[in-house]
């Protein structure tokens, strides 16, 4: 790919130029030192004094190519090689916005010196996306939402002085010689139980369905209008026009499909063709397309949109 192969010092300056004219833009909670450092080590996550000196190999995949050299050349072969995104960030999977509506988890969002040309965010995407990270698996273990207890501090929810009662255990539990820690909160099982209860309540019944691309799986009968939501990513919206994705999809069904948005490579115009092609795509396959509200005193434009929503008809 071209962006590998140009100069480290071309590196940084088609980094910093995606970052001020369109990350800033639409994702101004990204810092700008950790966008930099990202495009330059791939390293978008930093913590301690941890050192980042071994390679990531669960980003690591293969895909069935031509071989150009070679004794196999023309041959298909597997290549084994990294096939994920490396210009647009992991930040926008849960660093952008938070995801719970307490009044310090919303406060993460505050935007500092606002309307005087020097507008700063408190907090940067690291912050955020481990806030909503802590806030899925605390909610997975106990059943209840994360709450900080101290404002701009993520991590205030976590100590032995956090107000919450057990989320397992009874009256009849009081003669049960657990230890302090175990009745703080901060677990919700008794020590030596392999699994959280919870958890494993959280989790019953629910299968996951690798589609890898082939939507014969969900043409089975045990599939039929069985799903009642379905997200599709920007690069899956096609799917809207496959016929064994829409006889899957139940009465009614919602379905969610991504925009172009945070691709920040695309333009504008890009941007605006891609929207007319969702859209067109899930008219002409039966969808209806849902009507956006308006957001305060402005109202919204499907550029401004993460997502659009459609209902199946």
């Amino acid at each position: 790919m071209a962006h590998v192969e140009i100069s480290v010092l071309s590196r940084q300056n088609v980094s910093e130029w995606d970052y001020f004219a369109r990350v800033k833009e639409c994702s101004g909670i990204i810092h700008i030192k950790q966008w930099r450092e990202w495009r330059m080590s791939g390293i978008a996550f930093e913590f301690g004094d941890a050192t980042y000196d071994r390679d990531n190999r669960t980003m690591l995949t293969s895909a069935t190519g031509t071989a150009k050299s070679g004794r196999d050349r023309g041959m298909c072969k597997d290549v084994r090689g990294y096939w994920v995104d490396i210009l647009n960030s992991p930040y926008v999977s849960h660093g952008l916005e938070v995801d719970s509506q307490h009044a310090h988890a919303e406060n993460l969002s505050e935007v500092m010196n606002r309307g005087t040309g020097a507008e700063q965010y408190r907090h940067n995407a690291v912050e955020v996306s481990m806030h909503n990270l802590m806030d899925f698996m605390w909610e997975l273990e106990t059943g209840s939402e994360y709450e900080m207890v101290i404002e701009h501090d993520i991590f205030s929810g976590l100590g032995n002085d956090r107000k919450s009662k057990p989320i397992v255990g009874s009256d009849d539990d009081k003669n049960n010689k657990a230890s302090p820690e175990l009745n703080s909160g901060n677990r919700a099982f008794q020590e030596g139980d392999e699994t959280n209860p919870n958890v494993m309540a959280a989790l019953d019944g629910l299968t996951v369905i690798p589609v890898l691309g082939n939507a014969q799986t969900l043409s089975r009968k045990k599939y039929q209008g069985r799903f009642d939501f379905v997200f599709l990513s920007q690069h899956a919206a096609h799917w809207l026009r496959n016929p064994e994705f829409k006889s899957a999809l139940g009465n009614q069904a919602v379905v969610e499909v991504e925009t172009g948005k945070f691709v920040y490579q695309l333009k504008k115009k890009d941007q605006l063709q891609l929207l007319e092609k969702i859209n067109s795509i899930a008219s002409a396959n039966g969808f209806r397309k849902e009507e956006m509200n308006a957001c305060e005193s402005e109202e919204l434009t499907e550029l401004d949109c993460n997502s659009l929503r459609f209902h199946n008809v």
